[in-house]
């Protein structure tokens, strides 16, 4: 299902939900990718949409 996001969505998801470590804030992901956290924010809802659709398509 990964497979699905851009490898920034993937980036940042496993930052702020602490994939293979702890959780990040969305500040010290926004300086690691030089954005601000709104950008993140928005990075976070595209990859969480397109998880979504991917999930509803295989079990719906």
């Amino acid at each position: 299902m990964r497979k699905e996001l851009s490898e920034r969505e993937q980036f940042v998801l496993d930052e702020i939900y602490g994939v293979d470590r702890g959780c990040a804030k969305l500040k010290t992901v926004a300086a690691l990718l030089d954005i601000n956290p709104v950008g993140v924010s928005r990075i976070i809802a595209k990859g969480e949409r397109k998880l979504g659709v991917e999930l509803k398509r295989q079990f719906c």
